[in-house]
């Protein structure tokens, strides 16, 4: 399984396993990552969710 370092707007960093075929978003809103409000669900109809890689 992945491991995928989040850094958060206030600078901590989380590191989460995240399943294959998840979003980066799935895995940041699956493990209470703060930042990503993803108010439409990751369709990218509102830009809430939207992440720097």
């Amino acid at each position: 399984m992945p491991k995928i370092t989040y850094i958060e707007p206030n600078g901590n960093e989380s590191v989460v396993n995240v399943p294959e075929g998840w979003t980066l978003m799935q895995g940041a809103t699956s493990n209470g990552i703060d930042g990503i409000e993803a108010e439409g669900g990751g369709s990218c109809s509102c830009a809430t969710c939207h992440c720097y890689v």
